[in-house]
């Protein structure tokens, strides 16, 4: 489950819980049930559900991706210290897991779509987009779909089991190229394990070894293009350039309006080889990445009211002091000496937050390349500054508590609700 930003579990001193804000209340919801303490450590406490009849798991390691190294980091040690448990991987974009022992990865899950089976074995040309459907149509819990396309004619046995290790080390692979989300080892009884269409046995090391070129080029490549969102669009001379027959369906969607998520999406490929064909068609001179085609004002106007709660826990503590109308005019003075004037210049309010559809109409008048960036960016110059001219108005010790909130919060400005 995605961790919320619009509000907070709140532990009373009583014993009693209490679930602030709607976004988290609703995720909650979703995870109904009893669960029991497995203790906390330094920061975090860790809940375990036991409402069911099955032994739990033991949950061997949890934490929070950090790094584009963090999940390859946990395989590596998993196999090196011969663990056995199913590693969960919780990302933005979907959840995956891997089932590893003995060295090896035994099974793999996930919920992306691209990593089906009959995604990956329409990638492959062992079966048609219609010959997919109808295989779907036929599917139920007790017929798999890898048995109805064999069942069908649509695939030989021997050409289904290699499409099911493809699937595996897709999955095995994309899981290690996360940036952002959680994961946990769990180590379940036999009777409690997920149970996989086909058992694998590829040695982690080797698969490990494939995945390592892959993050090795992804981040060569998101030195061209920094992220999903951005938007290929074709390139002046492109029409007198000879783009081979698997290039053109990229070439078709490079409009300036689908990002290389949504020509992903559209054409069952990963972000992965999507981006590498990107790249290899902006070397070559056929598309150029074009600014992001509109700023997403929803997410902008979220982001400053998560901020705004940052600015006015700034403003209120320097008001308890009796400086809050200076703060205001040395934060606004600042704002219109530097360059951050083109998105906050007279949107400060005197209580101390900003004017959001102000700040909004400013970004969008920009046209910056990766709005939501710049203005992640700003927010953040905005309140180091506020920050500092807060230190010369506070006690240390308030500066100090305010400074562990502040940063807190601000940690969380681009997370999803």
């Amino acid at each position: 489950m995605r961790s919320s930003d619009e509000g907070g579990v709140v532990l009373e001193r009583g014993g009693t819980v209490r679930v602030e804000g709607n976004a988290l209340r609703s995720q909650l919801a979703e995870q109904a049930g009893r669960y029991r303490v497995l203790g906390g450590a330094g920061k975090l406490l860790l809940l375990q559900r036991c409402d069911d009849q099955s032994t739990p798991a033991r949950v061997l390691m949890a934490g929070e991706i950090v790094s584009r190294t963090t999940i390859m980091e946990i395989v590596s040690f998993m196999a090196m210290n011969g663990w056995r448990g199913d590693l969960h991987v919780e990302a933005p974009g979907g959840g995956r897991w891997l089932s590893i022992a003995g060295g090896a990865l035994k099974a793999a899950g996930s919920s992306v779509a691209s990593e089906r089976l009959g995604e990956v074995m329409v990638q492959s040309g062992l079966i048609t987009q219609d010959e997919l459907a109808r295989c779907v149509l036929d599917a139920s819990p007790v017929r798999r779909f890898g048995e109805i396309a064999v069942d069908k004619g649509y695939v030989r046995r021997e050409q289904l089991f290699e499409a099911l290790h493809s699937q595996g080390q897709r999955i095995f692979q994309n899981a290690l190229l996360e940036q952002a989300g959680h994961y946990a080892v769990l180590q379940l009884d036999e009777d409690s394990a997920i149970v996989p269409a086909m058992m694998l046995h590829l040695p982690l090391q080797e698969v490990l070894m494939g995945s390592v070129q892959r993050i090795d080029e992804m981040a060569l490549f998101r030195q061209r293009i920094p992220s999903g969102d951005v938007c290929p669009v074709l390139a002046p001379r492109w029409s007198r350039m000879s783009i081979s027959h698997s290039l053109r369906p990229l070439v078709a969607l490079a409009d300036g309006e689908h990002s290389i998520l949504d020509m992903a999406r559209e054409l069952r490929v990963d972000e992965y080889e999507t981006t590498k064909r990107i790249c290899h068609l902006m070397q070559i001179g056929v598309v150029e990445i074009k600014a992001q085609r509109k700023l997403d004002e929803a997410e902008a106007l979220r982001m400053i009211g998560r901020f705004n709660q940052v600015l006015k826990k700034i403003f209120d503590t320097v008001a308890r002091y009796g400086r809050a109308n200076d703060m205001h005019w040395t934060l606004d003075a600042w704002i219109r000496d530097t360059a951050l004037a083109r998105y906050f210049a007279d949107c400060v309010r005197p209580e101390g937050t900003l004017d959001p559809p102000k700040v909004t109409q400013l970004l969008a008048a920009q046209e910056e390349s990766q709005p939501l960036e710049t203005l992640h960016q700003a927010l953040h110059e905005l309140a180091a500054f506020t920050m500092l001219s807060a230190g010369g108005t506070v006690p240390r010790e308030a500066e100090q508590a305010l400074s562990r909130v502040v940063n807190q919060q601000l940690a969380n400005l681009r997370r999803d609700g």
